[in-house]
C-alpha cells in the first residue's frame, strides 16, 4: 500500500518548487555584481551580466505572479525587481555595451550596489556629462535631459594629448549612453571632451 501512494505521489512532487526568496535574488544579484567588476574590460561576459540581471528581474517577476508570499517578502521582491531592471540597464550603459541605456534613476539605483564612482559636469556642453569609475575602467557618458531623441556629435583627448577620438550618438530622451570608455586603452584613463554639437 505505502508503495502504490509514493507512486502516486510522485508526479504531484515533481510539479512543486520551492520558490527562491528575497534572500535568495538578493545574493543572485550580489554575483552578479561581482562578476561584471571582475570581468569590466571583457565586453562578452559584460553582454552575460546584463543578461543574468535580466533573467534575475524575470526570475522575481515569476515568483510574484505565482502568488502565496507575505507583504513584507512581497515589497522586498518588488524593491529587488525594480534593482534587477535597473542593474541589467546600467551594466548595458556604463559598461559601453551596443545599443546601451539607461536612466539616471536606474544608474543611481543600481550604483548603490555596484559602489562605483560618479560624477557629472553640467552645464558646460549641450548634453552632461557623467563618468563612472569602477577600479581601473571609466565611462563617460552623455545625459539627455530633453524629452526628444538627441544626436550628439563628440571629440574627445587625452591629458597628455597624444590619444583623441571622435562620435556621434542617439540619446534618447531622459536618458544617458556612454560616448567612451577605456576598455580598448585602460591607461587612457582620463579625458577631456570639446565640440560637442547637438542635434
Amino acid at each position: 500500500m505505502k508503495k502504490i501512494f509514493l507512486i502516486l505521489c510522485i508526479p504531484f512532487f515533481s510539479f512543486v518548487t520551492l520558490t527562491d526568496s528575497s534572500i535568495d535574488f538578493d545574493k543572485k544579484l550580489d554575483k552578479v555584481v561581482a562578476d561584471f567588476k571582475q570581468h569590466i574590460f571583457n565586453k562578452p561576459k559584460c553582454d552575460s551580466c546584463s543578461v543574468d540581471a535580466k533573467n534575475i528581474a524575470s526570475a522575481i517577476q515569476d515568483a510574484l505572479d505565482e502568488g502565496g508570499i507575505d507583504k513584507s517578502e512581497i515589497k522586498k521582491m518588488e524593491a529587488l525587481k525594480k534593482e534587477a531592471d535597473g542593474l541589467e540597464n546600467y551594466i548595458s550603459a556604463v559598461g559601453d555595451l551596443t545599443g546601451g541605456f539607461s536612466t539616471v534613476a536606474d544608474l543611481n539605483l543600481a550604483n548603490t550596489r555596484v559602489k562605483g564612482n560618479i560624477s557629472n559636469e553640467s552645464g558646460k556642453f549641450c548634453v552632461d556629462i557623467i563618468s563612472v569609475t569602477i577600479g581601473d575602467f571609466v565611462c563617460y557618458l552623455a545625459e539627455n535631459n530633453s524629452s526628444k531623441i538627441t544626436s550628439v556629435n563628440y571629440k574627445w583627448k587625452d591629458e597628455a594629448g597624444t590619444n583623441s577620438g571622435s562620435g556621434t550618438i542617439q540619446v534618447y530622451a531622459n536618458s544617458i549612453r556612454a560616448m567612451y570608455s577605456n576598455r580598448e586603452k585602460p591607461k587612457v584613463n582620463k579625458v577631456g571632451f570639446l565640440g560637442l554639437n547637438c542635434k
